[in-house]
């Protein structure tokens, strides 16, 4: 039986789909890359990642998983790969602002491990304090007593007294308040004692000077006890707050040449609203 040319071309292409058909069944699934014991969707799972894991579950057994175990640890490990890989095909680092701190804040940590690792020299740390000497200045201290008075006229005697260095009579309602601790405090804290106005000209007295001030129901009379001046301490007394300046100044450093390099890398489009 002679075969026409349209059913001879016809066979021609049934016997050219089976045999594609076959090669795509028995072709050999990808090699898995060197170092991985899996891998999901192409992305392989590193046999030190595995071994890590096996180290921690023989921490809690304190023994090492026998082979059952370890099938199951390794179907775990897959399970974890396929939803983080699900989680960043939804976009959830985006979506979430949990997950966004959190994973810049570990790419922010991994940038800087490099300039945390990074020894620091003792001439380093001296030179630094030197050209900062300002910034570990100890600011001054005072001691204060305040005394609330409803009587405006014995408010003034006793600021008398005060000025005489007499001891204070507490006639007249006077009394020491108890709000303001007696202890050395700075000008800032001393602000949020007696105010934004009040602190600064009590700061401006000298030792054993006194002041009065009025309002509509109280007159009270401020005594400026001491004053511990600002002091520059010696390297050797603030070295460690001079390395954990010097290394956060670094860290700042690095995190900004990092970003710049991101920044060169990247095709960034801005609008000009």
């Amino acid at each position: 039986m002679r075969i026409s040319r349209v059913d001879a071309l016809l066979l021609f292409a049934v016997i050219a789909a089976i045999a594609l058909a076959l090669s795509g069944v028995l072709e050999r699934p990808p090699q898995l890359p060197a170092n991985a014991v899996a891998a999901v969707n192409g992305r392989a799972i590193g046999a030190g990642a595995f071994a890590a894991q096996l180290e921690a579950v023989a921490v809690q057994l304190k023994r090492a998983p026998d082979a059952s175990e370890r099938a199951a640890i390794l179907e775990r490990v897959i399970d974890e790969e396929l939803l983080l890989q699900q989680g960043l095909a939804l976009e959830l680092p985006r979506q979430d602002a949990r997950l966004r701190a959190q994973l810049v804040q570990e790419v922010i940590r991994q940038a800087l491990a490099q300039s945390a690792r990074s020894p620091v020299t003792e001439d380093e740390l001296r030179a630094f304090h030197a050209a900062q000497s300002g910034f570990f200045r100890r600011p001054a201290t005072y001691r204060v007593w305040r005394f609330d008075c409803l009587d405006a006229a014995a408010a003034r005697l006793l600021q008398a007294q005060l000025g005489a260095g007499g001891e204070p009579a507490l006639q007249g309602g006077c009394r020491r308040n108890a709000l303001l601790p007696d202890a050395w405090l700075g000008a800032a804290k001393l602000g949020d004692f007696l105010g934004a106005e009040l602190a600064p000209a009590v700061v401006a007295l000298a030792p054993g000077e006194t002041l009065l001030s009025a309002r509509a129901d109280t007159t009270s009379v401020l005594l400026l006890l001491a004053v511990d001046p600002a002091r520059e301490p010696a390297f050797e007394q603030v070295r460690a707050q001079v390395e954990t300046e010097f290394r956060r100044r670094g860290d700042e450093a690095a995190l900004a040449a990092y970003l710049a390099r991101l920044r060169a890398a990247a095709e960034l489009q801005i609008g000009g609203g």
